[in-house]
């Protein structure tokens, strides 16, 4: 038996309640053949109807009084008690992938700081006994700055007494026993979201900084306080402009080649559902598509039979969808883009912790607050290489 039912604890105002359905919890499912609670693609396996098994326990001394009559009281009070149902559900989830299957890493300090090897000279061959001469390696410092974010919360004391447990329903659900712990809940999606958008769009800086969305997700990922994203990290070596035209399998191929002939492996392919759609339908067309692929990071996508083999396509929900304008950014319009994951890190100096804050009424205030900054390794624009790549202004 299946239930959303939390012990909200037995009151006499649940014994008609009881009195019909017995010692079936509030919330449990009772039909559902196609398996869709708590799975929103479905599963037939899963499916329930107990229909069968129940009996109807009307009498006809409960039809003296009507749901609405206030018996003794004042004419027209509902005698009946609002029974909420538990699960909350949240109309503003979306995926977090980037902030999920990128690697989190320890970093000492308020800068992420490495060395890369950016140019050498290959060992090459010598008459006997000739003069050998050194072979130069070129090894330049990279840095990025960690930056700080919080989510303010508050729960008043009447909400802490008087909100029931139940359960926040995201992607997957998190029972909460009080107000203060749903608030936590909430304000920690607040701030996973927000390191989502600011890891692929956040910052772009130059001639792209403005506080509008043309230039970002929104107009906090191109604030300066915001961690400097992958999109502003790359280079624009490896980069296809379409001006405003459509994409091709061909584009993508060429993507992939030439990440790959600068040294990278491409783990993964970055985009939104449309454009992802209009890859699948061309993919389609020619056998490249490989069908839903249930993968290990958790979530399912589909794959592009590339030169080297499959590439997965990992949608975004925080990314732009607008066609292309022939504007020529990788911020506001539809773009692709191609990484070598092993490269990219989420360095963090403080990863989510909660911390009550002063207060002065009769209210807990707290915030969830998380110090980092993601880095791209393998993107030199001295010579213009990079193992990562982009398909930007795709209509």
């Amino acid at each position: 038996m299946r239930s959303r039912y939390m012990n909200l604890g037995p009151t006499e105002a649940w014994n008609t309640y009881n009195y019909f359905w017995g010692n079936i919890p509030p919330g449990t499912v009772v039909k559902d053949p196609l398996g869709f609670a708590g799975n929103p693609t479905g599963n037939p396996e899963a499916g329930v109807d107990i229909r069968a098994g129940l009996k109807a326990r009307h009498s006809a001394a409960l039809k003296a009084l009507t749901t609405t009559s206030g018996g003794g009281g004042t004419a027209g009070q509902a005698m009946v008690p609002v029974a909420l149902d538990p699960l909350l559900v949240d109309q503003e989830r979306r995926e977090t992938p980037m902030r999920e299957i990128t690697q989190r890493i320890a970093n000492l300090g308020i800068t992420a700081d490495w060395n890369e090897r950016t140019s050498r000279e290959r060992g090459k061959s010598y008459v006997e006994l000739a003069a050998l001469a050194d072979n130069a390696n070129v090894m330049d410092r990279y840095t990025k700055t960690i930056k700080y974010y919080y989510a303010i919360g508050r729960t008043s004391g009447p909400a802490q007494a008087a909100i029931p447990p139940g359960v926040f329903e995201q992607y997957s659900p998190t029972n909460y026993q009080s107000g203060k712990q749903l608030e936590v809940a909430m304000q920690t999606a607040n701030l996973a979201h927000g390191e989502e958008i600011d890891m692929i769009s956040g910052n772009p800086g130059g001639t792209y900084a403005a506080a509008n969305t043309d230039t970002g997700y929104d107009a906090d990922s191109v604030s300066a306080t915001a961690m400097t994203g992958i999109k502003s990290q790359l280079s624009d070596e490896n980069q296809d402009d379409q001006a405003g035209a459509a994409i091709t399998v061909g584009d993508v191929e060429d993507l992939l080649n030439l990440t790959w002939e600068d040294g990278g492996k491409t783990s993964l392919m970055l985009t939104d559902g449309r454009t992802t759609t209009d890859l699948k339908q061309l993919m389609e067309q020619q056998t490249r598509y490989y069908g839903g692929t249930d993968l290990t990071w958790g979530f399912q996508t589909i794959t592009f039979n590339g030169p080297r083999g499959p590439v997965p396509i990992v949608q975004s929900q925080f990314v732009r969808t607008d066609a292309g304008d022939g504007s020529g950014t990788i911020y506001g319009s539809k773009s692709i883009l191609a990484l070598d994951m092993q490269m990219i890190e989420n360095r963090v100096l403080q990863d989510y912790t909660y911390e009550p804050l002063s207060k002065d009424g009769d209210y807990d205030r707290f915030m969830i607050k998380y110090y980092g900054c993601v880095i791209a390794r393998g993107v030199n624009t001295t010579d213009a290489t990079s193992f990562h790549g982009s398909i930007i202004d795709i209509a």
